[in-house]
């Protein structure tokens, strides 16, 4: 095994332990490792599977982050491969400031932010992944999201060996196809769930689906792009586009959980509908992504402290 080392110096300030709570907690993170060292993940770079491995030294407004990438045959363009991944999962070089000044304008996600200074979105580790795990995640709950992301793991993605430890490897859009909707609906997938994601997975091997295309797009552009394919509906692209291509000004309004905390917050503890949650989220533009951040992070946490003995439906597609 190769390994390559550099080092990172985020947008200032940075709380990487935030970030770290919020992969820990998060349903959708079957494929990180979090422990006292840090993040570690694999990620496929041309072909190859690598151990990404990440920790932070010094304060919140003077983080250093060490970078060490582990595989066969690690060069100078998987190193750069590898930070540049890690610098848009932890948006690493966006400035934060305009954000907090944002919301000491609204009192009550001010108070939330009071907590988490330094704090910026996680995304998920590639745009394909976010795409599988918001169709899975469509009407169930998040114990059994989570039951479906491992059996899918588990049959067909792949392992990667390093010092005694074995870390899952993202399976690719081939890699579902060739399990086909019978093997899936095997596995306890609806047979909805397995259509989509055999159609979204050929759509992506196809290039029908092309993520680097929609990163340039407007939001309305790139929302339409994905919602013309059988299953993915608003709530899916919305979640697609933030979580899995970091479009810094989407509110995922049908998602029930911001229902929940944002009714909880705004409306005297009543569940807020799709539209009350845009409407108060245009408070939060251009910031509306990372809004829905810190209350999907609150929501985990509150989850997470009452040992998940609550799960909430995610989607209402």
């Amino acid at each position: 095994m190769q390994k390559k080392q550099t080092e990172i110096i985020p947008a200032q300030p940075y709380a990487f332990g935030q970030a770290l709570a919020y992969i820990r907690t998060s349903p959708s993170s079957i494929l990180e490792k979090i422990d006292d060292h840090g993040y570690h993940r694999v990620f496929t770079f041309t072909d190859q599977p690598v151990l990404v491995q990440m920790n932070h030294e010094g304060s919140i407004d003077n983080a250093r982050l060490k970078v060490e990438v582990i595989g066969d045959h690690v060069d100078a363009a998987i190193l750069n491969q590898a930070v540049d991944t890690l610098k848009r999962i932890f948006c690493l070089t966006v400035d934060p400031e305009p954000f907090h000044l944002l919301t000491v304008k609204d009192p009550i996600l001010g108070g939330q932010m009071s907590s988490y200074r330094g704090l910026r979105p996680v995304l998920i580790g590639d745009p394909f992944e976010a795409l599988v795990w918001a169709i899975i995640g469509q009407q169930i709950n998040i114990t059994f999201a989570k039951k479906l992301k491992l059996k899918l793991q588990g049959l067909c993605g792949d392992t990667f060996h390093f010092n005694g430890k074995s870390y899952p490897v993202f399976p690719k859009p081939e890699q579902i196809i060739a399990l086909g909707e019978e093997k899936l609906r095997e596995n306890q997938f609806s047979r909805q769930k397995a259509q989509y994601l055999i159609t979204a997975s050929r759509a992506v091997a196809s290039g029908d689906i092309d993520f680097e295309a929609l990163t340039h797009m407007s939001y309305d552009k790139a929302c339409q792009s994905l919602m013309q394919f059988k299953g993915l509906g608003r709530w899916t692209a919305e979640y697609v586009l933030m979580r899995g291509l970091g479009f810094q000004d989407i509110i995922p309004a049908g998602d029930l959980g911001l229902q929940d905390i944002i009714g909880q917050f705004y409306k005297h503890g009543k569940r807020a509908t799709e539209d009350e949650v845009r409407q108060i989220a245009k408070a939060w533009s251009p910031w509306r992504s990372w809004a829905a951040f810190v209350w999907w992070l609150q929501l985990q946490l509150a989850h997470f402290v009452e040992q998940k003995h609550r799960s909430g439906v995610i989607s209402d597609e």
